[in-house]
């Protein structure tokens, strides 16, 4: 819409969205600290190599969440054609993809060697969707609002492929502590 009611309307719905979530959170049951294993330091991640090189992966594959949110808008706005409205249909198109799609895309995705393969074709789409996003530039709006499209969905795809993979990963590659009880007694269930 670009007007300035719009844009302070986004800013106070995110507003009443986060006190919302703070509300939720408040109301969560709180939960014992897990205990450290005997002979644990504070440093031991750092003697996991796998668990090293995974973290180091994951996070520069985390990079994507900045596309869409900082980098396409710009890129829109300075480098194509296409209106400047579009820039939030381009987010809203990945917020409905991601709400709908991600417990499909993360089906299958149960093991290490299966978050790998996710995280290949992660990798693949991002490299599809940001080409299709950057070979917008210099085409007129109608072809460069179906190339972002197109390079949204791509990029997408590849998000909810990488978002399943790291939640794999994270917790198989997780130190397996025992915990001294997971039952919660039915007094603190009560409360």
């Amino acid at each position: 819409m670009d007007t300035h009611a719009a844009y302070l309307c986004l800013v106070l719905g995110n507003a009443l969205s986060f006190v919302a979530t703070a509300v939720v959170v408040g109301r969560l049951p709180a939960l014992p600290p897990v205990p450290t294993p005997p002979g644990a330091g504070r440093w031991s991640a750092l003697k996991d190599y796998r668990y090293m090189v995974i973290t180091a992966l994951d996070g520069i594959m985390s990079m994507h969440g900045s596309v869409l949110v900082f980098a396409l808008p710009l890129w829109i706005v300075g480098h194509t054609d296409a209106p400047r409205w579009f820039v939030g249909t381009s987010v809203l198109l990945n917020t409905i993809m991601v709400v709908v799609l991600q417990v499909r895309a993360s089906r299958g995705i149960d093991s290490n060697a299966s978050a790998a393969r996710a995280w290949r074709r992660a990798g693949w789409a991002f490299l599809a969707g940001l080409s299709l996003i950057g070979l917008a530039s210099g085409l007129p709006a109608w072809s460069a609002v179906l190339l972002i499209l197109l390079g949204v969905g791509a990029h997408t795809l590849g998000e909810l492929l990488h978002a399943a993979g790291s939640f794999e990963l994270r917790y198989n590659l997780a130190p397996r502590t025992p915990r001294a009880s997971t039952r919660v007694s039915s007094a603190s269930a009560a409360d």
